[in-house]
């Protein structure tokens, strides 16, 4: 339509198609399709990316924090990950995970408080792991002594 001179057709066309559209992620990822190099249309390429981003799933925080604790890198997509967490959630995947697992998960977690130059937002990633950490040393005396080994006191 664009080659035809109906510029206002081909967008209407485009966010019609876009829209009524119900594939996954993979679909509108256009590096992943075979033919990709023949998609020279720049409004074409802007819209299956906007369609992707919008699909993409999500990040599981606990993949990342898994991830970090083995890779020592992240990404700015895993800080957003994990800047999503509340102190609940960390609880939460602490309570789930298990021995050396659990120690790396809960370095990962922390290790965000002592990198200079460091976002806000991800600095809040530490506090918030080390409020769930309090939280669990104050359910028994046990899980206080456990804690102590992060700097967590509690009255347990």
């Amino acid at each position: 339509m664009k080659n035809l001179g109906r510029d206002a057709l081909a967008a209407e066309m485009l966010e019609l198609y876009v829209s009524k559209r119900a594939e996954g992620a993979d679909f509108w990822d256009l590096k992943s399709q075979p033919f990709a190099d023949m998609v020279t249309d720049v409004d074409v390429q802007t819209a299956f990316r906007a369609k992707y981003d919008g699909l993409k799933k999500a990040l599981d925080p606990r993949d990342v924090l898994k991830r970090i604790a083995t890779e020592h890198s992240w990404s700015q997509d895993d800080i957003v990950a994990l800047t999503a967490l509340n102190v609940d959630d960390f609880v939460q995947f602490f309570h789930q995970t298990r021995d050396e697992a659990l120690q790396r998960m809960i370095a990962a977690a922390l290790q965000f408080e002592g990198i200079g130059g460091i976002s806000d937002a991800a600095r809040g990633i530490s506090k918030r792991a080390r409020d769930a950490l309090a939280r669990i040393g104050a359910e028994s005396a046990i899980n206080a002594e456990r804690v102590k080994r992060y700097g967590i006191k509690t009255g347990s």
